[in-house]
């Protein structure tokens, strides 16, 4: 059984999936499990990742290459990837990023001398050209304020960052089925069910941000996906909670959730202005004034809700005869 299990999503990443596949097998844990998962990619960048793994034959045997019947997205292609690994812990890592050639070995060593369930490291973000900004996010202490931090995005969702003990999968917990929000639904789950976390305060992974992203195309049909996507993950969250009739402890967190979800709405029209409307009506107000939101959150809420009710009147004046 290998110390870590890394699930690589492959999706149209010719350009960069060579420097994140070197980083990977240069890894210093020699005991490592790599599950690449193919969704389909009409790329080469399958063709790419075999011509890289030639030249580490001995990562041959701990690579495993799997292809989904069809394009089924992030989530599942996730899914499948924790269902499958066979590590003590398990930790994603997208096939557009890269990471320092000592990262797993050093959370997994984390992990071990200190008993915990999950490890965090710090980590960059990158734009192809140079390093954007360093986070220095940590998952660390009571559990309690731990979720609440993430919840509230004081600390980041992602999975890429986090080595978690494979056995906390056995846990009840529901997988997401949409992409958008995928990472928060496996990680509030996650961390409810964890009894230790502790971070790696090196920066050791290299997120690469893509300034051409589908998550920045603002087209009707796109962002009406995502901000569907995204609300049914934010209903299985809430449905854990309330299962776990742990709701109320983290109601006023999820309020901020319901605001995350409702940005999504991109208002250019009546439709789209009524749907951010009805949409978790008022939300924004009911916690505009809590000491839990920060100034530079307050100032997004105010400055993104009178964005959306300037847009709609301009629209409306432009289409009086």
């Amino acid at each position: 059984m290998p110390k870590v299990s890394v699930i690589i999503p492959v999706y149209k990443v010719e350009k960069n999936i060579e420097k994140c596949v070197r980083s990977l097998f240069e890894q210093s844990l020699d005991d490592i499990e790599y599950l690449f998962i193919d969704d389909c990619s009409p790329d080469n960048s399958i063709v790419i990742l075999k011509k890289v793994l030639d030249e580490y034959p001995s990562r041959k045997n701990q690579v495993v290459i799997h292809r989904m019947p069809h394009n089924s997205g992030q989530a599942k292609v996730r899914n499948w990837g924790m269902m499958n690994a066979k590590g003590d812990f398990f930790i994603h890592c997208d096939s557009d990023d890269w990471v320092e050639y000592n990262m797993y070995e050093k959370l997994y060593n984390k992990a071990i001398s200190t008993g915990a369930d999950v490890v965090s490291c710090s980590y960059a973000v990158h734009d192809g050209n140079g390093i954007i900004r360093v986070e220095h996010e940590q998952i660390k202490g009571q559990k309690e304020n731990i979720i609440n931090d993430l919840m509230w995005q004081r600390v980041h969702w992602s999975l890429w960052n986090k080595l978690i003990k494979r056995e906390l999968l056995n846990y009840p917990m529901a997988l997401p089925s949409n992409n958008m929000g995928e990472d928060m639904v496996i990680v509030l789950q996650i961390m409810y069910y964890s009894h230790h976390m502790e971070h790696v305060e090196d920066v050791l992974y290299y997120y690469y941000q893509n300034p051409v992203s589908i998550t920045h195309n603002s087209e009707a049909n796109v962002w009406y996906n995502r901000f569907v996507q995204a609300k049914s993950n934010f209903d299985i969250i809430v449905s854990f909670y309330r299962e776990k009739l742990d709701y109320y402890k983290y109601k006023e967190s999820i309020e901020w959730l319901k605001v995350v979800v409702k940005q999504h709405i991109k208002v250019n029209d009546l439709k789209s202005f009524k749907l951010w409307i009805t949409t978790f009506p008022m939300v924004e107000w009911t916690i505009l004034f809590s000491k839990e939101l920060k100034n530079k959150q307050r100032f997004y809420l105010v400055k993104s809700n009178l964005s959306r009710i300037s847009t709609m009147f301009k629209n409306t004046i432009r289409k009086r005869p």
